[in-house]
């Protein structure tokens, strides 16, 4: 199904003008995950991302090829020379290879990712990957939305 574009990414995809092409290779993303970590001191994070998923989703490119991965910073308005001591610093790379290692221990293993979880809590209300239709969350929200509730008629106090 995903590869004929008929699965359920590729028709989400479809609505909202992404064509995902079925014809791109799995590579090893480190660089760009490095990548983002500069990009993100220049506050260009948020474009870079969107660069590199059309770059690997829609274009099939080859996001582990540094050739690639210019063009894509040069697209994004990065500096090319600074972005490349980046990638090729060793501090940066340990890090970013200890953040993903953290991520798969925490059960991220694919994009999107998410951890809903209310602020100030450690207890996780939900954590799932990969593409989800709107009832995921509606339902997960609405779950929330309950607890929330009974916690709250809860602390009231009693007349």
């Amino acid at each position: 199904m995903a590869k004929d574009g008929t699965g359920p990414l590729s028709k989400a995809g479809m609505n909202v003008g992404i064509k995902f092409n079925p014809d791109r290779l799995i590579v090893n993303t480190l660089k760009s995950h490095c990548m983002l970590d500069y990009a993100k001191a220049e506050g260009k994070q948020d474009l870079l991302a969107e660069n590199l998923f059309a770059a690997y989703f829609e274009q099939g490119k080859n996001i582990n090829s540094v050739d690639v991965l210019a063009k894509v910073a040069v697209d994004t308005g990065l500096n090319l020379e600074n972005m490349e001591k980046h990638l090729k610093d060793s501090s940066v790379v340990s890090r970013v290879q200890e953040e993903a290692m953290e991520a798969q221990g925490e059960g991220v293993h694919g994009v999107p990712h998410f951890n809903i979880q209310l602020r100030g809590e450690h207890q996780r209300i939900a954590t799932f990957s990969g593409a989800q239709p709107p009832e995921t969350f509606k339902s997960i929200f609405q779950r929330l939305l309950t607890k929330l509730k009974s916690e709250f008629r809860m602390k009231l106090p009693k007349l």
